[in-house]
Parts: C-alpha cells; structure tokens; sequence
C-alpha cells in the first residue's frame, strides 16, 4: 500500500466518548497511521452516542480533538427521526453534505464508513457524489438488539434496523466485519463474498502487556469491564458470586467480584447485590477511564466474560476479553459461538455455561485449581490484523472503477 494513501473514516462517535466501537476505531486510525504510513482523518456524526463513558484525558497520537472533524457542528436530529429505521432525511442530508465537504478538503483515496447503517449510508452518498471508492464496516447489527424482546413492535424494528445494513452492505464497494459469525449473515443476504473481508478485534500490545500484577494475597479478585446492558448477564455472575463466595470462605479465602462500567442497567445490577447481600463481595466502582484499563486488568487475577444467550452476543466478539488475555490474565466466558470464535484455541481460557451455577461452578473450579494466564497475544494484534486493509482497499478501488 502506498504511504500516501489517505483515508477519510465515517464514524457515529469518537473522542471523548469511549466502548467497544471507539476503542476499535481508534486502534485502527493509530496502527493505520502507523504501521501502514497512512494519512488518515476522522468525521463525525451529528447523532447521538451508544456510548455511557467518555474519558477527554486519554489521547494518543492518532487520537483526541486533533484527529477528527465534526460533519455537522453545533446540531443534533430532530426529535421526531428516527435514524435506526432509515427515517432522518434532514439530518443525513445535512451529515451527507458535511462529508462532502471535509473530503473535498483532506481529498481521501477511500471513504471508510462504520455502523450503523444511517453513518453509512450518508458516507456513501457522499463517496458516490465525489467518485470515491467506498468501504462500509459492519461491527455489530444494532438490529439485533430488539430480536429478543417480547413486544412484537420492537422485533420488527430489530429487522427493519438489520434489512438497512444487509441493503447497504450490498452496494458498498467492499465490506469488513469483525467476526466469521457476522460474514456468515453477509453472504446469506446477498453481499458479494468476493468483496467481503474479516478484520478481527485487536488489541495493542503495547499499552495491553502483563507489567507488574498485584501482589499475591487471599482475596482472589475476578473483574469484569462493561456496559450495562442486559446481553451482559450480570444477573448471572452477581447470584453466581453469592453462590461461590461461601466455597472461598470455606478454604481461607474471600472472594472478590469487580465490575466496572455504567449503562442503563446499572442501578437494577446495584439493587441485585443489595438483594442478595454480597455488598461486600461485589464491588462496583463504576466507569473505569481507558488510560487506567491496564492497570485494572493487572490487579485482578481472573477475568470473566458472563454474557448470556442473546443474538447481539451470538456473533460479536467483544474487545475487553482481549484486552484481559494481553495483560495476562486467565479468562473465564461463558461458551457462546463469539466467544468461541475469539478464544477456543487458547490454554488460559475455561468455559461456562451462561448461567449463575454455570459461572459459579467456573469460579469455584479457579479457586480449587487456579489456572494462569499466558500474557501472549500475538493472533489478536493490531500489528497483524492491520495487514488486512490494504486488499480491502484495493478491492474497494477496482470494484468503483468498473461500477
């Protein structure tokens, strides 16, 4: 790949907002500034964040105020559209036009659009109009996220959100997901397999590296990082901490259940602990900033993943469990298809079933038998998936040429 390509990326949100999809936007832009020499930029979306954290002190030199540009400043959508079901004319005009005019000033090789479909959709209006390549990146289907629910309402937004990424998807001139589970789902609805790339979650290695761990004591400390959401199961791991911590007593041991983060859920998770009386087994320090991330993996000693059956959870893989392995803890998640996919061939990592007595059982297991982490994580770094790019970018060139 040329050092001189630049690269325009389309996001929803990004600095000072942190989750899963910034941090993987943000380990992109770096490793692609600099591992592949590119000139990348940043725009961002006038709709509002999934995002519950936001952490302005953690910058980077491909990351922070400096890197990205705001589409459509000082605004917001109307209250009455609504982007998940293709409904924000105004708006994305407005972003569509905001795009236009930052890429007439950066003059990218490629416009890189992330989800959901309505940044997407406006970065391709936008790429069609200036006659550049076009790449959409499909993380998660958002859709995916009214499937389960009981109100049949919900359900069929859920598909009409989900019918808008496979529709997009379709005309992109290449597509990357994260996972083989969400390139499976691709393929099924039609979008060209022979412009369709996975470029797994990554972690950098760097800032992600074992270090120096707390010292050993009897308090076996086990952490989760989140969002609190309902896929994350945390119903599950609160009980299955009331379940094993009279095991841990029982050896001179006192267990210890970290989990970090905010989100909707959490003063539910809160009254949960308070109900089943383990206020001083479950900690909850709330959101952790993303510079101090590494030292929280390094004073745990197991790290669980405890998502349950859910669709959103079933294909994709998440980035914390990553970021855990690389700093090296042992890992214990529960035994769904992206977990699977993402950790199945590694020694440091045990399986539950996504239930409380599951998860207890696998905690009691680590007390009887401790297992250790590898703290190597060469599969799932930025510096080898990064290499992915630049034949997604060559077939995004050839395949406009000859639309």
């Amino acid at each position: 790949m040329s050092d001189s390509l630049r690269i325009l990326h389309v996001v929803n949100y990004a600095w000072p907002r942190i989750d899963g999809y910034v941090v993987r936007t943000m380990g992109l832009l770096g490793a692609q500034q600099a591992i592949l020499g590119a000139d990348v930029s940043l725009a961002v979306s006038p709709f509002a964040p999934f995002a519950h954290g936001a952490d302005p002190d953690f910058k980077l030199p491909a990351w922070g105020p400096h890197m990205q540009h705001a589409a459509v400043p000082d605004a917001s959508p109307r209250e009455w559209e609504r982007p998940g079901l293709g409904l924000s004319p105004l708006t994305s005009r407005a972003f569509a036009q905001g795009i236009e005019r930052i890429a007439r000033d950066v003059r990218p090789d490629v416009i890189h659009a992330h989800h959901p479909h309505f940044i997407g959709s406006a970065a391709m209006r936008a790429a069609r109009s200036l006659d550049i390549p076009f790449v959409y990146e499909a993380r998660c289907f958002n859709g995916d996220y009214d499937l389960d629910r009981k109100n049949p309402y919900a359900r069929l937004r859920g598909h009409l959100f989900n019918a808008l990424e496979y529709r997009l998807a379709r005309s992109a001139d290449a597509v990357v997901t994260i996972s083989d589970g969400l390139a499976r789902r691709l393929t099924e609805h039609k979008v060209d397999p022979n412009r369709l790339f996975v470029v797994r979650n990554s972690v950098d290695a760097e800032r992600f590296e074992p270090g120096i761990r707390r010292e050993p004591s009897n308090e076996v400390r086990v952490g989760y990082a989140t969002s609190f959401e309902a896929i994350e199961n945390l119903d599950a791991l609160v009980e299955a901490a009331a379940l094993a911590a009279p095991h841990y007593a029982s050896t001179g041991r006192r267990l210890r259940v970290i989990i970090a983060g905010a989100g909707r859920d959490w003063d539910r998770i809160r009254s949960l602990v308070e109900a089943h009386g383990v206020d001083d087994v479950v900690e909850l320090p709330g959101f952790v900033p993303y510079g101090d991330m590494p030292d929280f993996y390094r004073n745990l000693d197991l790290f669980v993943v405890p998502r349950g059956h859910a669709t959103v959870a079933a294909d994709t893989t998440p980035l914390k469990p990553l970021e855990a392995l690389a700093t090296g803890l042992p890992l214990l998640s529960t035994d769904l298809p992206a977990l699977r996919e993402l950790c199945s061939e590694r020694d440091d990592v045990r399986w539950s079933e996504p239930t409380a007595r599951g998860l207890a059982q696998g905690l009691i297991a680590y007390a009887d038998t401790p297992w250790v982490g590898a703290g190597v994580l060469a599969e799932r770094t930025w510096k080898r998936e990064i290499a992915r790019y630049p034949d997604v970018y060559a077939c995004a060139t050839r395949h406009a040429a000859h639309s």
